[in-house]
């Protein structure tokens, strides 16, 4: 699916055709790039990786369901959970793709990545070429972008 959103927008369908799942799912990225701010990112082609396979120990602190199975389509955790988020190409990110994945025992994994510009986050004391300095706005900057 693929929705062009603006600063106002307005959802309209009939019940049960997936309104809320549309916001949840815009939710669940922008809490799950938030938890992945706090990892230690790295340089890899035109991608920041923010984190790969981190283990979640309360699916609740990023949606609050009873069970992990409920956020994945039929309760079917073999497949990923995949959301894209785009940005204007002006803002700092261009574009955040989170995944999660329900291990054994509902293990949890989160892996996000983002497109950017890549010059602005290059270590500017120039130590170990794929390492980041992220400036201390990227949060902010991602959430609101």
């Amino acid at each position: 699916m693929w929705l062009d959103l603006r600063p106002v927008s307005v959802l309209l369908g009939a019940n049960s055709s997936g309104k809320t799942a549309i916001l949840h799912a815009i939710r669940l990225a922008c809490v799950g790039i938030q938890r992945a701010l706090g990892e230690n990112p790295r340089i890899q082609g035109d991608r920041i990786i923010l984190c790969k396979n981190l283990f979640i120990p309360d699916h609740q602190a990023l949606m609050p369901v009873a069970e992990v199975e409920e956020l994945f389509s039929s309760r079917t955790t073999n497949k990923p959970i995949k959301i894209t988020l785009d940005f204007d190409p002006q803002q700092l990110i261009q574009q955040a793709e989170v995944e999660f994945t329900c291990g054994h025992n509902a293990a949890f994994k989160l892996g996000v990545h983002v497109r950017s510009a890549a010059g602005l986050f290059r270590d500017p004391g120039g130590k170990g070429g794929d390492k980041l300095g992220l400036p201390a706005h990227t949060p902010s900057s991602v959430l609101h972008g």
